[in-house]
């Protein structure tokens, strides 16, 4: 009864004819029609309710599929969108494709996850098929500009204690736009409020309007708005509301400056060549050029009451610039430091998002790419769910190490409310010598262990500590570790060798069947049966394109679209509509695959450290690791042949080898925890 009343099954029915409302005799209307009408309602909700259930069965029936990790239970996720934390609720929006939506072959727009911990996530907006968040592409025709073909990656920011959702609009200039990036759409910046606030799940959303047009601002510039980041107030005018977009002009990314006196009404701030970034010369991002920037910075908030240059802008490749914020009445600038740091290791996780508490801390969630998941049951053979991959990490504090000016990252204090049992602990005096030794009952495929190893003096060089997970009765595993090269200086290391079923492939400049994630810069909507070469030939053309996808998606069907990618692209994954290529510096790709399977990052140690700090999550088909308090971290996805046991648990065993001459070993701390469920499916208002 309760999920019949609410407020998304009523708009459901409200999709259906009501017969009687069109009937100038509505007391008259026959009463075996009536029954009819309500026959037929009730059916539609059925068939509805029966139809999600059944797609989540699916989803869950995977052995690949994450059991904490946040994602929705259906469909392509991706980009983390506007978290923020209101009346007692976290909310987390991401990415998410729509194949019920009214867009041909669905739309991308906003899936909606909300918490009272960061631990347990309920699904708001997508259980019975209609969203009721008004992020679906089709729900609404925009008053000007007409079907909407999707929502793009954006912000929320509470702006006078009012949530804000800032987003790029994608509208159908012409035919053949189909929710995906194609020259005959349009984007415009739109935002939306919620409708109730005494909602504590903020479920309703009101229709999107329009704040910047694609008139406004640099021109001419592409037909995309991107990723507006989480707007801030300018601490030198209170009041004057600002964030910052992203377009492409000749072929350069420009990051572009925003600013309301209230909130609702924009105007463009064309200060952004020298001012935000003054004296790079350009555009884009500090540094490197960053391909697609997505560009976030935090909100004007410096990490550190007494370091002015902790203020910290990043983009959607995980790469961080820390620097000095600079505010005035007419002007904003940014200043980096020369402090220039890539987090998130492993070529699997990008466009990053995060927000502050009220307790002052910064949350933090970056996608982590899946390829086609589905796919995986063609190389293994076990039924898999299609129609779902990729995830978002778990949420991560986000903090400054000011001894070493660094960024870390750790699971926040709140995951520890999944633990389950306590599968293994040891005595804190343990010596282990060289070897590997399993954990007898260590068992699990959603695991979170902790490992330290104490020395008596500092770290020794050359030592490698770590551990084997979700390791099979073939010898299939995934070992993760640390290597100390000096007193100073340490990697975090995986290697998947043996531990990947469905491995990304080494790439080459033409490669059939195969896709690449992430990177996209450029796009153009082909006709059916265009030749990929002709889309290999446009990245060759262009200098800074480093790779290309052709997919085939949208309309009319068997069109595709043709993708220039930068260097932050993802790995070679399997994927039946997709044509890929590198085409600059193939040979020497460090992507892991057969020929490369150790991923790693740069581990930086203090001045006699004696202890090597190990904590890694483990979730049927992710890993995310973290070390020395999360100095470094890796995230990977891995696919156990989960088939060969049945699906039986995996082990876990501890590592270690140090080189000739060391004469002493560690104690080893160890604890190793099953992990509950944190994906839960269906609205909070649903469950008892």
């Amino acid at each position: 009864s309760t999920y019949l009343e609410s407020e998304s099954v009523q708009q459901h029915l409200s999709y259906i004819p009501n017969i009687e409302t069109h009937t100038r005799d509505s007391h008259r209307f026959p009463e075996f029609l009536r029954f009819g009408i309500r026959c037929l309602q009730t059916m539609s909700i059925v068939a509805l309710f029966i139809s999600n259930l059944a797609a989540i069965g699916a989803s869950d029936s995977s052995p690949y599929f994450p059991h904490f990790h946040p994602r929705l239970h259906t469909a392509h996720n991706n980009d983390p969108n506007g978290p923020f934390f209101f009346n007692g609720v976290y909310h987390l929006f991401l990415q998410q494709t729509f194949p019920w939506s009214t867009v041909s072959s669905g739309g991308i727009g906003w899936g909606h996850l909300a918490s009272t911990d960061l631990a347990h996530w309920y699904e708001i907006s997508t259980f019975t098929g209609f969203s009721s968040d008004g992020f679906v592409p089709g729900k609404w025709l925009d008053p000007e500009f007409g079907n909407v073909s999707g929502y793009f990656s954006g912000s929320v920011t509470i702006v006078n204690g009012e949530p804000r959702a800032v987003f790029p609009t994608v509208f159908a200039s012409e035919p053949g736009c189909a929710g995906v990036s194609s020259p005959s759409c349009h984007m415009e910046y739109q935002m939306s409020t919620p409708t109730n606030l005494s909602d504590p799940w903020l479920a309703e959303w009101s229709q999107p309007v329009t704040i910047v047009r694609s008139t406004q601002g640099p021109q001419p510039h592409s037909w995309v708005w991107e990723d507006p980041a989480g707007a801030w107030e300018n601490p030198a005018l209170p009041g004057q509301w600002l964030f910052i977009g992203q377009t492409t002009v000749n072929g350069s990314v420009l990051l572009t400056t925003w600013s309301s006196r209230n909130g609702s009404d924009w105007t463009a701030g064309f200060d952004y060549v020298d001012s935000f970034f003054p004296g790079t010369g350009d555009a884009r991002c500090p540094g490197e050029a960053c391909g697609g920037c997505c560009p976030s910075f935090v909100n004007g908030r410096q990490f550190s009451a007494t370091n002015t240059s902790s203020h910290l802008m990043y983009d959607c490749g995980n790469t961080y610039w820390m620097g000095q914020y600079k505010a005035s009445a007419t002007k904003q600038e940014f200043v980096p430091s020369g402090i220039e740091q890539s987090i998130d290791a492993g070529g699997q996780a990008s466009a990053s998002k995060g927000f502050w508490t009220n307790d002052g801390r910064y949350i933090h969630f970056t996608w982590i790419h899946g390829g086609d998941d589905a796919a995986v049951e063609s190389v293994s053979g076990v039924a898999n769910a299609s129609g779902w991959d990729s995830m978002l990490s778990v949420a991560r504090e986000m903090q400054l190490d000011a001894d070493l000016n660094l960024m870390t990252l750790t699971p926040v204090l709140e995951l520890d409310t999944l633990h389950g049992a306590l599968l293994y602990t040891n005595d804190s005096d343990t010596v282990v010598a060289p070897g590997v030794y399993p954990l007898p009952t260590a068992h699990g495929n959603s695991l979170d262990i902790e490992v330290n190893f104490t020395w008596q003096g500092n770290v020794p060089a050359g030592v490698i500590a770590g551990l084997e997970i979700l390791t099979g009765k073939d010898g299939e595993s995934t070992a993760v570790y640390i290597r100390a090269e000096s007193l100073v200086s340490a990697t975090l290391e995986a290697n998947l060798s043996t531990s990947s079923l469905l491995r990304p492939l080494p790439e080459s400049p033409f490669m059939v069947g195969v896709d690449m994630g992430g990177g996209d810069y450029d796009t153009v909507h082909v006709p059916p049966g265009s030749d990929a070469h002709a889309c290999q030939a446009r990245c060759v053309a262009d200098p800074k394109c480093d790779a290309w996808t052709q997919v085939i998606r949208g309309s009319p069907t068997g069109s595709a679209d043709c993708i220039k990618k930068s260097a932050t692209h993802a790995p070679p994954t399997p994927n039946k509509l997709c044509t890929s290529g590198c085409v600059q510096h193939c040979e020497n790709r460090s992507h892991f695959g057969p020929a490369n399977s150790v991923i790693n990052a740069t581990l930086p140690l203090k001045t006699a450290e004696a202890v090597l700090q190990l904590r890694v999550l483990v979730d049927t088909s992710v890993f995310e690791a973290y070390a020395q308090g999360g100095r470094a971290q890796l995230l990977s996805r891995v696919y156990p042949d989960y088939a060969k046991t049945a699906g039986a648990d995996r082990g876990v065993s501890l590592s270690y080898s140090r080189p000739i001459g060391c004469a002493y070993d560690p104690t080893i701390s160890i604890k190793v925890w099953s992990m509950d469920r944190g994906n839960i499916p269906g609205h909070p208002r649903w469950r008892p």
